[in-house]
């Protein structure tokens, strides 16, 4: 009788707990973290005809160190914030020693001199592998480009938040 009583007990005090929510708990996911990001990439530029900008690129970002960009801005059409402008979406993958980041944004390219380009645009992160798996993060992105020497400069600006 005593042994079907304790087990009794303790079968009613684990059910109190589990019912209390206090047993069989996962554990809180982890806190994600989000800092500031800013990167500054400098290299080639080409142009693919028919609507293409292809940029390879180089330099640091913060937290992710020393990394390497390919970026496509594809001309949508004519921008209208500014003469001669054109309109791009542009998908910029940046690669470092902890996996990549895609971040897309949308600017107008608007003509500053023969044959070079300037542009500012809010980013978003789409994507992202490695360390980077599931990251967010928006900021802006500005560029500029020489189509005649084939240079190119793109800075980003904003946060990025690490799950």
């Amino acid at each position: 009788m005593k042994i079907i009583l304790r087990t009794a007990t303790t079968a009613l005090g684990f059910l109190s707990l589990v019912g209390a929510g206090l047993v069989g708990q996962a554990a809180p996911a982890s806190a994600s973290t989000t800092t500031s990001f800013h990167a500054v990439w400098t290299g080639a530029v080409k142009v693919v005809l028919p609507n293409k900008f292809v940029f390879d690129l180089a330099g640091p970002a913060d937290q992710m160190g020393a990394t390497t960009v390919h970026a496509v801005a594809t001309v949508n059409g004519l921008g209208l914030t500014c003469l001669a402008g054109l309109a791009n979406t542009n998908v910029v993958q940046i690669s470092g020693p902890d996996g990549t980041l895609t971040l897309t944004s949308k600017d107008v390219g608007c003509p500053n001199g023969v044959g070079t380009f300037h542009g500012t645009g809010v980013y978003t992160v789409t994507d992202g592998t490695g360390r980077y798996a599931g990251a967010t993060g928006q900021g802006t992105l500005v560029g500029g480009a020489d189509i005649l020497t084939s240079t190119a400069q793109i800075t980003a600006d904003g946060t990025l938040t690490l799950p």
